[in-house]
């Protein structure tokens, strides 16, 4: 592990590459502008963690760019890697939305294997539990622990990796559900999925596609985490743009030219936005979650 009490260490293990940064830089920011935009133009609300997620890959990126000369600053460090650990966290829960709103666009809640009033707040909610303990862990990682006795930055490590590992079976089984709920439309077709207007099944496999690209990119970090500082990953830039910059840029491109706007058309806007905004928020509220009776 990075002993920070030695400041003159390279705390990134290469020099950060400016040319790299500023092509994600204009990447994500080319690709959240466009999502901000059309959100406000369609009046799509649900793909706000998504330009927050955005703005976040953007941010790290620009703290990377700004990093060059500044190898041995601990704080633009550590807050690099946090904006660029937590990014992909908001992305998660627009794909967990926009499973609820491709039943809702279908009125197809019967054939949910989970209650749509729980499946955006059971998938958020757990969403919301990794980036408290991905969050946390990123945050003991930049403490200085060496005037104690105890080792934060081991600890804020395999925190880490006990927040990746839960985002990635967390995926596991919302992918699972996603497959249980196609494979009952395909064999008992409803009137609304046959319509020509509302291409859900597209949106199925743009959602299959996305939900690969954050498994892999969360895979990769666990590797990355598990190996340590002195790790073989997280010593090579190469790997953080190549199975993190470029998942997470082509995850926001995919949704842009396959925006579920479009795909769903009009309904998809009217389907319940307020529930799933409300999902969103109630995930928040890890106290009050199992508290609320049911409607």
């Amino acid at each position: 592990m990075v002993n920070f009490s030695n400041l003159h260490i390279n705390l990134y293990k290469y020099t950060p590459s400016v040319g790299g940064s500023v092509f994600f830089i204009l990447v994500f920011l080319g690709a959240t502008t466009s999502h901000a935009w059309y959100s406000w133009y369609s009046r799509y609300k649900r793909f706000i963690p998504l330009i927050i997620g955005g703005l976040l890959e953007f941010i790290g990126y620009c703290i990377r760019a700004g990093a060059h000369n500044y190898l041995t600053a601990i704080g633009p460090f550590a807050l690099q890697n946090l904006f660029l650990l937590l990014a992909p966290i908001f992305f998660a829960a627009t794909i967990y939305m926009l499973l609820g709103t491709i039943i809702r666009t279908l009125n197809a809640e019967d054939l949910s294997p989970i209650r749509l009033s729980r499946l955006t707040k059971t998938f958020v909610t757990a969403d919301v539990l990794c980036l408290i303990i991905q969050g946390n862990g990123g945050s003991l990682q930049a403490i200085d622990s060496s005037s104690i006795k105890i080792n934060l930055q081991l600890i804020g490590k395999w925190v880490v990796v006990g927040g990746l590992t839960i985002q990635i079976l967390t995926f596991g089984g919302f992918i699972l559900i996603c497959r249980r709920f196609h494979r009952r439309l395909l064999d008992h077709p409803i009137s609304a999925s046959i319509s020509p207007s509302i291409q859900w099944e597209k949106c199925m496999k743009v959602l299959y596609v996305v939900s690969g690209l954050i498994v892999l990119r969360n895979l990769v970090r666990t590797i990355e985490y598990c190996q340590g500082f002195d790790g073989w990953i997280i010593q090579h830039e190469a790997m953080l743009f190549i199975f993190d910059a470029v998942p997470m840029s082509l995850l926001l491109l995919i949704l842009l030219v396959w925006h579920p706007a479009r795909l769903l058309g009009k309904n998809s806007n009217r389907s319940s936005v307020r529930s799933d905004m409300f999902n969103l928020r109630s995930g928040i509220e890890l106290d009050k979650i199992w508290s609320r009776p049911e409607c």
